[in-house]
């Protein structure tokens, strides 16, 4: 099954616009919370303390009233001029009427500044009426039943009136127009013996419907009707100002108070003037809560820019991130076998990145020295096959050959003839046999000892010391790795006594050295770094070497023990001394070059 796949910015745009628009999303949520618990509480307490100034003016208009409604309960002139005096007088023709009413009006002349008119209802028989204009006249109250429902104990009671019905049936034709008005009143029973229940008369202080609604929106300021509505209701729940359209009756007769909601308004119910007024704030919700969603919209509408620039911003920096990987990518597809491989480093300034551009710098550069080695390898491989088949040429023709050399040697009796066709047939058979893995020590030492044989038939007076530790002779090494050193050590030692030591040592990390040392006057130095430059060209390049059968000299001992042992080979000439070293790791694990 196929995994879907991404580059590394798109990765990195996921993983940063994921996290970063997560967080802002839990920072804006809890910031949106709290903001709007903040706003929605300062709402909510802008509309208690506007309803709570509005209850205490409603309540301070109606105390004003109640307490003048007291100071003319509490004069025994007023009461005794309105209950005792003025029927009387009204009975015997009137004459001193105007006394009582001017006494009257003394006690009552906040009435002119409060603009409150004062209507006394007496013994339900004659009603007094004190306004721009007083009188007092009979009243027959079989049709009027205004204060049917009275409780009469001096409580206050306060009454929308859409009429006076007692001013609407006395007065003439010049109290038309106050007839017309409609008037808030409070009434309460009155005695003159101040006596708290079951009073003569009922004392009515009242005040003008209109100039009362004016005072009322004036403090609720709802002009257009948006805002907060006020809605007032009198003592037996008919309504003295409505500002809002929906019916209230319900919370008025069930006496509720608190705030509820209704066809989304919010509907607050307070009573005031000791239960004697019912308040009814209402306000829509959505007017309500619009600074709450202003605030939302509002923000809703910034998270939204703020959520753009941060998808920008985050594509933006994980673009810029993954660029130089990007462009390491793009320079590592395009290395290419045929046209050789080179990766140019990639400028990032960052550690990170800047290390994996070396590292595949210089992994380039190892993998193409290495391709070069592969080729040389090839190459070596080829050329050792021409040598092989070169060398292999009719061997059992050749071996047959020395042999009947030798048979005839034999018959004539010539020994040294005998034993070089003997020691040269085994070195024949050495050489011919394939070894693709490596000889023995022991068996490259037996072809080194039959070349000295036959080379002591040409230098009779040559010394070889051959001194190899038991411990070495098991070890496996390239074939022909040692005589190719021995005979050059013939070749450049002193001919008349050539002297020649191969000693080898087991060193103790492993290692183990062959040295080759002769009595000849050594390498020049200048020689000596022409040996080792061949040596390396003929690592880079197949063709430095002979394709001769004879040019395995130095450079090829050289290459042979460096592809054998790779890094753990030892290759050391030191050309005062004449000597020429070699060595590489018995188990793989150590070495030097």
């Amino acid at each position: 099954m196929d995994r879907k796949t991404c580059s590394l910015s798109q990765k990195l745009f996921r993983t940063y616009a994921g996290w970063f628009l997560l967080c802002l999303f839990i920072i804006l949520c809890l910031a949106i919370w709290y903001v709007a618990t903040v706003i929605s509480q300062n709402i909510a307490d802008t509309r208690e303390q506007l309803s709570q100034n509005i209850d205490e003016n409603i309540e301070n208009y109606f105390k004003n009233m109640n307490s003048f409604s007291i100071e003319l309960l509490n004069s025994g002139e007023f009461k005794k001029a309105a209950v005792s005096r003025l029927p009387k007088l009204c009975d015997t023709g009137m004459q001193g009427a105007s006394e009582a009413f001017s006494t009257m009006y003394l006690e009552s002349y906040k009435m002119i500044q409060e603009k409150y008119r004062i209507g006394i209802l007496v013994d339900n028989q004659y009603y007094i009426w004190m306004g721009h204009s007083y009188y007092i006249s009979p009243v027959d109250t079989a049709q009027i039943h205004t204060y049917d429902d009275l409780v009469r104990d001096e409580t206050p009671v306060i009454q929308y009136l859409s009429k006076n019905e007692y001013l609407e049936q006395t007065g003439g034709e010049r109290f038309a127009k106050e007839k017309e008005q409609s008037y808030i009143t409070l009434s309460r029973s009155m005695d003159p013996g101040n006596r708290y229940l079951n009073g003569r008369a009922v004392l009515e202080i009242m005040t003008d419907v209109d100039e009362f609604q004016n005072m009322i929106s004036g403090l609720s300021g709802n002009t257009d009707g948006q805002g907060l509505q006020v809605n007032i209701y009198d003592t037996y729940g008919q309504p003295i100002y409505i500002e809002s359209d929906l019916n209230l009756t319900s919370y008025v007769e069930k006496g509720v108070t608190g705030v509820s909601r209704q066809k989304g308004n919010m509907i607050d119910v307070h009573k005031i003037f000791n239960g004697r007024l019912t308040v009814i704030y209402t306000i829509d919700s959505a007017t309500y809560y619009n600074k709450l969603f202003s605030f939302l919209i509002m923000t809703l509408f910034l998270s939204i820019l703020i959520f753009g620039a941060i998808t920008v911003i985050t594509y933006k920096i994980s673009e810029q991130i993954s660029k130089p990987i990007h462009n390491m990518c793009g320079r590592v597809r395009g290395m290419d076998l045929k046209r050789g491989i080179h990766f140019e480093k990639v400028e990032t300034h960052i550690d990170e990145l800047e290390f994996l551009s070396d590292s595949l710098r210089e992994m380039s550069v190892d993998l193409g020295e290495s391709l070069q080695n592969i080729i040389t390898l090839k190459d070596y491989e080829t050329q050792a096959r021409m040598l092989a088949l070169q060398a292999q040429m009719q061997p059992h023709f050749l071996f047959n050959t020395l042999t009947m050399i030798g048979t005839l040697a034999e018959e004539t009796g010539n020994d040294k003839i005998t034993r070089i066709c003997l020691n040269l047939t085994k070195m024949f058979r050495y050489i011919a046999d394939s070894g693709q893995d490596g000889v023995r020590m022991f068996e490259e030492i037996r072809h080194v000892e039959q070349y000295v044989e036959i080379m002591k038939e040409r230098f009779p007076t040559s010394k070889v010391q051959i001194d190899i530790p038991l411990e070495l002779m098991n070890c496996r090494i390239p074939k022909l790795i040692v005589q190719p050193l021995v005979e050059n050590a013939f070749k450049y030692c002193k001919r008349q006594k050539p002297e020649i030591t191969v000693r080898g040592y087991l060193l103790e990390d492993g290692r183990w050295t062959v040295e080759v040392k002769d009595n000849g006057d050594g390498f020049p130095i200048e020689k000596k770094e022409e040996i080792m430059e061949k040596c390396r060209e003929g690592m880079k390049d197949e063709k430095a070497l002979s394709s001769q059968i004879d040019g395995m000299g130095l450079v090829n001992v050289f290459v042979r023990l460096k592809l054998f042992f790779g890094e753990n080979m030892t290759y050391h000439i030191e050309a005062l001394e004449g000597k020429i070293v070699i060595g590489g790791c018995i188990n793989g694990d150590a070495g030097t070059v």
